[in-house]
């Protein structure tokens, strides 16, 4: 996670929780904080969204005691927008969480031959019980 100065960058809180937001679509708010990097989910505050409703990121709306976050279309061009700008137009890497081989290293190539395994047993039935 990129911090300057012991500080976020500009974008990093905005960012993060629209990518919560684009997977999930609609969320509560302590739902939506509870899913984001804690250090970032700090930082999600009254100012913060009023600023995303105002630049038409979010739609809030107030459920009882809460409030709901909606993603909106300019929500997700201006995440796809910041993605671009990190990623300098290349596709991120994505690591796989899973420890070890990865699938790939694990399944055998085309040309390679597999080793023999056990072979399927004959059912024999006994004389007089066949149908």
């Amino acid at each position: 996670m990129g911090i300057r100065n012991g500080r976020f960058k500009p974008d990093q809180v905005r960012a993060e929780l629209l990518t919560v937001l684009e997977r999930w679509g609609r969320l509560v708010e302590s739902d939506l904080k509870r899913m984001m990097d804690v250090a970032l989910a700090l930082r999600v505050d009254s100012e913060l969204r009023q600023r995303l409703e105002q630049e038409n990121l979010v739609r809030v709306e107030q459920a009882g005691d809460e409030f709901v976050f909606t993603i909106t279309e300019a929500g997700r061009r201006w995440l796809e927008a910041y993605r671009q700008r990190r990623t300098g137009g290349r596709r991120p890497k994505f690591r796989s969480r899973r420890r070890g081989r990865s699938a790939r290293e694990s399944a055998p190539a085309p040309n390679q031959e597999q080793a023999p395994g056990p072979t399927p047993v004959e059912i024999q039935t006994a004389p007089g019980s066949e149908r």
